[in-house]
């Protein structure tokens, strides 16, 4: 890493949960089961904040989640929807939030800053900030227990039918709010072909068992569900030259 810059990066921790007693049916596109995943920090400011321009505010009681970073305690707000524009793009309402830094750890952020939000299902942020300050603030803030953040977010298995080739069912995982959710560009998790017949699957530590309930159902029961551990997205992006 550069010398004057502090790096920043996200984590959620899945919240382990017990599996339902009863096996139950799920039909195409609907969810198996989804577990909160919390962040693995979180502060509530102390004091109303106005910001540089007047229209970016923060109110007393305004949660954040916890970023890591070496040396700082940083912390970012996720609530999106500001415009801005960062190397001559044009970021969407959709992907700024607000951030601020503890620079000397004494309880009072020092800088604000925008962070760029990749994932707009389950805030995700990854990115550095200068030593120099973008914007100098004296916010006081205190650290609250990550289970008392209001926000919900959810990482969850959804049954997303039948294959078109072979007829398999399919599962995938999903994150994000319930009625929002994102899921990966990868190939769908499928227990084979299954007919009449129970079979078992494993997704995140859960384990699922599924049968055919008729030509578009599955009935499933969940043996365990998803332990405690870390959750995160990592988006690539590629540039194309011609």
């Amino acid at each position: 890493m550069a010398k004057g810059v502090t790096a920043f990066s996200n984590v959620w921790i899945v919240v382990a949960e017990s599996a339902p007693a009863d096996e139950f049916v799920v039909h195409p596109k609907e969810v198996v089961f989804k577990q909160r995943v919390l962040p693995t920090g979180a502060a509530q400011i102390q004091s109303d904040y106005e910001g540089i321009d007047g229209k970016n505010a923060a109110q007393s009681g305004a949660q954040l989640i916890e970023l890591r970073a070496e040396g700082k305690a940083i912390f970012c707000s996720t609530d999106m929807g500001h415009d801005f524009e960062y190397n001559n793009t044009w970021i969407g309402r959709k992907n700024r939030v607000r951030c601020f830094s503890d620079d000397d750890l004494d309880g009072d952020f020092d800088q604000s800053f925008w962070g760029y939000n990749s994932v707009k299902e389950l805030p995700t942020l990854v990115g550095i900030i200068p030593d120099k300050l973008e914007q100098a603030v004296s916010i006081p803030y205190s650290r609250i227990n990550p289970n008392d953040f209001k926000q919900k977010y959810f990482v969850a298995v959804f049954f997303t039918g039948k294959s078109f080739i072979r007829g398999n069912l399919e599962f995938d995982i999903r994150y994000g709010e319930d009625g929002r959710w994102g899921y990966f560009n990868s190939p769908k998790i499928s227990p084979g072909q299954i007919k009449s017949y129970p079979d078992i699957m494993t997704i995140m530590g859960s384990i699922i068992s599924a049968k055919r309930a008729d030509e578009s159902s599955v009935r499933v029961k969940v043996l365990r569900m998803m332990p405690a551990q870390p959750f995160g997205i990592t988006v690539m992006k590629f540039t194309y030259f011609m």
